[in-house]
């Protein structure tokens, strides 16, 4: 099959959907296809094995999870532990400074990624 689809190139679009399945090996069932694509028959069966072609949610993310996220990288934790170690060491306002660095950077951070994850779960409702 590889072979075939080298030999066609960048030109398979150029060919009838026949001639390139027979060249990629491809054997339909025209019981089961139609030159427009799967029989109404042939949908229902499927649409009964694997259900809808719907999108899954995994969670629903809320901003003080957005937020917790944030402190997870390893530059931030190196921060934070850094702003620790400077306040023992007696440099209070070095890690004073630090830690409104962290904290504005990552608040900053989840204010941006928030309005994207709106727009895609109000796209989600739409879709589904």
């Amino acid at each position: 099959m590889t072979e075939a689809l080298l030999e066609i190139g960048d030109s398979y679009w150029s060919i009838p959907v026949s001639e390139y399945l027979k060249k990629c090996s491809i054997n339909l069932d025209p019981q089961k296809y139609q030159a427009n694509g799967l029989t109404s028959k042939e949908a229902d069966n499927r649409l009964l094995k694997y259900g809808k072609n719907l999108l899954g949610s995994k969670t629903k993310t809320n901003l003080i999870s957005l937020l917790a996220s944030q402190f997870k990288s390893p530059i931030i934790i190196i921060f934070i532990f850094t702003s620790i170690l400077s306040y023992f060491l007696g440099q209070i306002e070095d890690a004073l400074i630090i830690i409104i660095i962290v904290v504005v950077s990552g608040l900053l951070d989840s204010g941006r990624k928030r309005e994207p994850l709106m727009r895609l779960r109000s796209c989600w409702h739409l879709c589904n």
